[in-house]
């Protein structure tokens, strides 16, 4: 758990970059790192707020129906919908998986933003160790993405026990708790519109 934790709390908005040297200090089994073309990434929101923050923001999951959300609720905070850095990660992460049937590693998820033209501020795709951090978080995201879909108030015990039966579970197969995903609601909630918003605007743009 101390893991997942501290990834969503490291996580990087939209210009953020690890160093290469800290990304490889702080992987796990599961990385992330380098933004992405038409995709786009994700920014913290205080843990505490995500009561009241949940009524106010949203966005989508992997399996679910990603490419057509439903729409945004009148009154989205606007400047809560913008992409960060890692929401084009985990929007390259669904994306790669849509396309090839597999969820990618760090290794393949770097390669593939590469291969996408998706650099970093240094000029090189998001390192392998980087964006494995954030492979844990992108599936506990897309299990509550998938309720968000149904109820704009996800019930936090049936996300978890939707992870758990899909062998989602934290360092040393720790389960995921409700109390873990209610520390990240405000931030589900804000990457919920900014990708909604993201697709809407590039539905607009290709007509």
């Amino acid at each position: 758990m101390d893991d997942f934790v501290v990834s969503f709390r490291r996580r990087e908005f939209d210009d953020a970059e690890l160093p290469a040297e800290e990304a490889v200090a702080n992987s796990g089994e599961q990385e992330v790192d380098g933004p992405l073309p038409e995709a786009e990434a994700p920014s913290s929101v205080p843990a505490g707020a995500a009561a009241q923050a949940a009524k106010e923001q949203r966005r989508p999951r992997v399996d679910a129906p990603i490419g057509e959300p439903p729409p945004a609720p009148a009154g989205a905070v606007e400047e809560r919908v913008a992409l960060t850095t890692v929401d084009r990660y985990y929007l390259a992460w669904v994306e790669y998986q849509q396309q090839r049937g597999a969820e990618p590693n760090g290794d393949d998820l770097s390669k593939y933003l590469g291969e996408k033209g998706v650099v970093g501020r240094n000029g090189r795709a998001a390192a392998a160790s980087t964006l494995r951090r954030y492979l844990l978080p992108f599936r506990i995201y897309s299990v509550w993405a998938e309720h968000r879909v149904r109820s704009e108030q996800p019930s936090l015990k049936a996300v978890a026990e939707a992870c758990a039966a899909r062998g989602v579970t934290l360092q040393h197969n720790e389960p995921i708790t409700a109390a873990t995903i209610a520390e990240h609601t405000a931030d589900f909630e804000r990457r919920w519109h900014a990708v909604i918003r993201h697709r809407t605007d590039a539905a607009a743009q290709s007509r």
